[in-house]
């Protein structure tokens, strides 16, 4: 069996490398690999044209500071959002307890089963996006929350089928 991926290293951290090695058995084990782990030998090459090399550079950010463009933007995006649909949310947007209670909101949204819940389903969808890119920002660069953002499903051409608030 090939991994597309690494597989991981379980709980085993540097400087104690037993627990991913056991790790790594316990894969094996379980895949019933008899002839144990093995790296690719041939066809390097192409491998090479295929796979990108992860980059090991790291780079301290400073903090964000809360006034900082991106940030502005992005929660008054989020206020109106909750806004079009009678929504009040945790005042800050940046953190898990907001993704918790967008996610909470949505399920009840979908548990309703109201038609009329499609616009607060939908508003919804873009706040995760738009917390996930909030959270992103934090810790990366500004390029990482863009291509969280870029994920945002875009309404460029209307149909009888769009909400009007999935149109706005």
């Amino acid at each position: 069996v090939g991994l597309p991926a690494s597989p991981g290293a379980g709980k085993g951290r540097l400087p104690d490398l037993h627990k991913a090695i056991s790790h790594q058995y316990m894969l094996c084990a379980r895949l019933d690999a008899t002839s144990g782990i093995k790296t690719v030998q041939k066809n390097t090459a192409e491998l090479m044209d295929i796979v990108r090399i992860p980059s090991h550079e790291l780079r301290v950010l400073s903090r964000r500071n809360p006034t900082e463009e991106f940030i502005v933007i992005l929660s008054d995006a989020m206020t109106r959002l909750e806004k079009m649909v009678g929504l009040w949310g945790p005042f800050d947007k940046s953190n898990g307890a907001y993704q918790k209670w967008v996610e909470t909101q949505k399920k009840r949204a979908v548990s309703s089963g109201m038609p009329i819940q499609r616009d607060m389903i939908s508003v919804l969808e873009y706040l995760k996006q738009y917390v996930l890119a909030r959270m992103t920002y934090e810790d990366f660069e500004k390029e990482n929350a863009l291509d969280v953002l870029s994920q945002v499903p875009v309404y460029s051409e209307i149909t009888d089928d769009v909400t009007c608030i999935e149109r706005e």
